[in-house]
Formats: C-alpha cells, sequence, structure tokens
C-alpha cells in the first residue's frame, strides 16, 4: 500500500491578516478584562469599608478632581469614580494593606489612622 502525503497549502495574505486581527482582539480583550477586574475591585473595596468601617471612604460633593492625581483614563470609561482621601484605621489595616489598597486608588491619599470610635 502506498501512503498519500498531503502537502499543507501555505496561508494566504488575507488568512494572514485575519490570524493577526484575531490576535490582536484577544490581547485587547485581555488587556480590557484586566483593567475591569481592577475596577471591580475598587467598588467591592469602597462597599466593604462602607458597610464594616462605617464608611471611611470621603468623596467630595463636588465633582472637581482630587488634588493628588485622576483615576487612569481607562478605569474612568470602565466606571471607577476618583477618591480623593482613604482613611484605614490602624487596629485594622497594616502598611503592607495601605499599599495595596493604594495600587488600586492611584489618585487618592492614603492615611492610616488611629481606630475609629463608634
Amino acid at each position: 500500500m502506498s501512503e498519500q502525503v498531503t502537502i499543507p497549502k501555505k496561508m494566504s495574505l488575507r488568512q494572514k491578516w485575519l490570524l493577526a486581527l484575531l490576535v490582536l482582539g484577544l490581547v485587547l480583550l485581555a488587556w480590557l478584562g484586566g483593567n475591569g477586574y481592577q475596577v471591580y475591585q475598587r467598588s467591592k473595596i469602597a462597599r466593604v469599608a462602607e458597610t464594616r468601617l462605617g464608611g471611611v471612604f470621603m468623596a467630595e460633593h463636588e465633582k472637581i478632581r482630587p488634588k493628588s492625581g485622576e483615576v487612569p483614563r481607562i478605569w474612568g470609561w470602565l466606571g471607577a469614580e476618583p477618591v480623593p482621601h482613604v482613611l484605614l484605621p490602624r487596629d485594622k489595616f497594616d502598611k503592607h494593606d495601605a499599599e495595596r489598597v493604594g495600587l488600586l486608588f492611584p489618585e487618592a491619599d492614603i492615611y492610616l489612622t488611629e481606630p475609629f470610635s463608634k
């Protein structure tokens, strides 16, 4: 018996462009997904802080930019709102936690304060 060997065809220029667009689209979706997850984490931390700590995120009522910076543009498009200050009580957060919160709120001034009294 003789086996037939098929020679693979080369991809046409159109197929190469479609493959490149597919890869580029997947990279863009992964990047957007990562940023969307960061915005989700911001809102989750804000909700936990409001329920457990009695509202430590002080948002200004007027729509002005915080003094120390602004929310990354893509996060703003995904729904993140600027927060000027974050107050964290020392009895529930340490310096490492404050650094992690600072990564999620790059525009905010992070303060470790004395424990809040109820």
